[in-house]
């Protein structure tokens, strides 16, 4: 895709999921600041699979071993105390 730069990370077994990044070459947009839902900040990433291993980073992002592939998103450390479940479409929990 034109404009767009892919880095993989290097040395990573066929266990452990592909790290990526993706830059976007050129002047930077800025973000919207009102999110419709109220949402501000990324405040935790969970990433679930049958052959990861845990970690943390920062505390931001973890890993952990589970019998199916699971993506939570946390935004504003949960403030709002409120929840979509997306399974079985889409195997996402987001938290806000």
């Amino acid at each position: 895709m034109p404009g767009l730069e892919l880095e993989i990370a290097e040395d990573t077994s066929l266990a452990e999921p592909m790290w990526c990044f993706m830059k976007v070459a050129g002047p930077r947009r800025a973000q919207p600041m009102e999110h419709p839902a109220g949402l501000r900040e990324i405040t935790g990433i969970r990433i679930t699979g049958p052959s990861t291993r845990t970690i943390v980073s920062g505390g931001l992002i973890e890993l952990q071993t589970g019998e199916e592939y699971l993506l939570e998103l946390e935004f504003d450390r949960a403030a709002q105390c409120r929840q979509r479940d997306f399974r079985p479409a889409l195997p996402l929990i987001v938290s806000f």
